[in-house]
């Protein structure tokens, strides 16, 4: 997998065998925006499903790569103090895309 500045996460095939490109793209997505500064970071966890990307600007996002639904086990934490931080944050409702806004129109409304 490469990430890049452009926001894109590239999947390849590392099958060799199966292939005479070993750099052959199999799967693309849009993970990050430019302005988040692209991917920085790319992780694959051990069941190969799903891949958590981070930008430069905080955010981290999963990917599914099989089309399973994403993953609901709890994050683990090195001590209770970290567990008992986590607990006070308000959980938060999802929010359609049809209602996001960026920034600009953010300040643009409450200032």
């Amino acid at each position: 997998m490469t990430g890049g500045r452009d926001g894109m996460i590239i999947v390849r095939n590392a099958d060799k065998k199966s292939s005479n490109d070993p750099f052959e793209c199999i799967l693309t997505f849009s993970a990050h925006s430019c302005g988040a500064g692209g991917v920085c970071s790319i992780g694959l966890d051990t069941s190969g499903q799903f891949v958590f990307s981070a930008a430069l600007d905080g955010a981290i996002m999963v990917h599914s790569l099989t089309g399973s639904a994403y993953p609901r086990s709890e994050i683990p934490f090195e001590n209770n103090m970290e567990r008992n931080m986590l607990s006070k944050i308000p959980e938060l409702e999802p929010v359609p895309y049809t209602e996001l806004e960026t920034v600009t129109q953010l300040l643009i409304r409450e200032f």
